[in-house]
């Protein structure tokens, strides 16, 4: 069941736009594609050095002119099972036509794709699966921002519905539907708060030190901004922050607001992340941590 919850996940990331950079079309399949007929997509074929046929560029046409015609004939001329299958999800969502989905075996997942492009609740139930349909109601209702779709949910189900509600539309919705007690109030904040200001809403008690923190975190990472992190109370939550910013900036100065050791492990493990940048390393002032940050393996 995790499993499959994973791949359901899977499907989702790939929805947003780069995931498959590396499968950029070339001008040849761009044009075959535009002329919506698959012989085109045959020629596309290449002759290796034994004389055999590799037919990638082949699959990767008629899989983009089936979606662009909505035409789920072509799919079925695929002979590659891997890009036949990816080539009814994308007609299947681009039609939103259901029966797409009989071609494949995993039918819940290629229903909650055609649900991540209409936001359409009805076709989240008809996924069998009771685990993955909850998946699908829970990101309907976070894009539409339709809280009621929540309801009739339980326990965690339901508390995920709704923060994921709130997170997209604000705290106010969030604790509007909550019991009206401190600790969802609390939930409230930390989970949809965009900047250090809204994390102050949060209770002043040293009970919510960790949503404090994971508060912070968040802004600081989504912001990409080292100064945030400070604000952290935990050493090692505080250390962890800085130091995913400097590495998701790409910028090994926000490791200057650590000190002493901290600041050391902050630049190795900046260049330990990117591969590069070796002349970092100059900055550490342990003379073993910077020559053992030297020997890091170059990209």
């Amino acid at each position: 069941m995790v499993v499959k919850r994973f791949l359901i996940a899977l499907i989702l990331l790939c929805l947003v736009p780069g995931c498959f950079d590396f499968l950029l079309d070339d001008e040849e399949v761009t044009a075959a594609v535009k002329t919506g007929d698959p012989e085109n997509c045959k020629l596309l074929a290449e002759v290796r050095d034994d004389g055999s046929y590799n037919y990638w560029r082949t699959w990767k046409c008629m899989r983009r002119m089936a979606e662009a015609e909505k035409n789920v004939e072509i799919c079925h001329m695929i002979e590659q099972e891997s890009t036949s299958e990816l080539c009814y999800y994308d007609v299947a969502a681009a039609t939103g036509d259901r029966s797409v989905c009989e071609h494949l075996e995993d039918k819940d997942g290629c229903l909650i794709k055609i649900a991540s492009f209409d936001y359409n609740v009805h076709t989240c139930y008809d996924i069998e699966d009771d685990n993955v349909q909850v998946d699908c109601i829970t990101m309907v209702a976070k894009e539409t921002g339709e809280e009621t779709l929540c309801e009739d949910m339980t326990g965690f189900d339901k508390t995920n519905c709704i923060t994921g509600v709130a997170m997209e539309h604000g705290e106010e919705k969030c604790y509007e539907l909550m019991s009206g007690e401190e600790k969802d109030y609390v939930h409230c904040v930390y989970l949809s708060a965009e900047t250090l200001e809204e994390c102050q809403d949060l209770p002043s008690s040293e009970e919510y030190d960790e949503e404090w923190d994971t508060c912070v975190r968040r802004v600081a990472q989504e912001k990409l901004e080292a100064t945030t992190c400070m604000e952290i109370n935990d050493d090692y939550e505080r250390k962890s922050c800085v130091g995913r910013v400097a590495q998701e900036s790409r910028n090994p100065d926000a490791c200057e607001r650590l000190g002493g050791a901290e600041r050391d492990d902050c630049f190795y493990y900046y260049v330990n992340y990117r591969g590069e940048e070796h002349d970092v390393c100059d900055r550490i002032t342990g003379y073993e941590k910077r020559e053992e940050c030297k020997n890091i393996p170059q990209n």
